[in-house]
């Protein structure tokens, strides 16, 4: 990873009896982590309520960003219509993983990061239940051609998105 600009935070390391990894930034300062599995293979159910079903890298240097990871994973990149100019979704020649641009509308002096978006039967309901367990709604839930998307924080301050269906036309 050093090789290709990014900065290993934890050296790799057993999880005893389910896997081996590393956290790492890449060139941009998104920080991340690699799962090399053993007796636990990462995420079992995903594409489903409750389950993870997409990523985005937010970057503050997008080209950079794309060049590490094409070379230290094999990423290969899309465009995607109707997003950003510079957004594009990346995959290992099986279907898009996840997305990958700049920062999207964030404030400024928002540093470069990941979200996890969750799939959810009904954003409105979510984002209601995730505030009352204390995360705080970042904007209003939109509607967009993916869906209907909500950004929050948990508790702690990490930065999550929820993924519905798109309402009913």
């Amino acid at each position: 990873m050093t090789a290709n600009g990014g900065a290993v935070l934890a050296e790799p390391f057993d999880v005893p009896g389910n896997g081996r990894m590393t956290v790492a930034i890449d060139p941009a300062g998104a920080a991340f982590g690699v799962w090399q599995a053993a007796g636990t293979i990462g995420a079992e159910i995903y594409n489903e309520p409750g389950g993870l079903t997409w990523t985005d890298a937010r970057l503050t240097d997008p080209d950079a960003a794309r060049a590490f990871y094409a070379a230290v994973f094999g990423f290969r990149y899309q465009a995607l219509d109707g997003a950003p100019t510079d957004y594009v979704t990346f995959d290992l020649g099986q279907g898009p993983l996840g997305g990958m641009g700049g920062m999207i509308g964030a404030p400024p002096g928002t540093p470069s990061h990941w979200v996890a978006y969750f799939a959810v039967a009904d954003t409105d309901a979510t984002v209601a239940a995730a505030v009352d367990g204390g995360a705080t709604l970042l904007g209003d839930p939109m509607d967009t051609q993916f869906g209907r998307m909500a950004f929050l924080t948990d508790p702690e301050s990490a930065v999550f998105a929820l993924a519905g269906p798109p309402p009913p036309t």
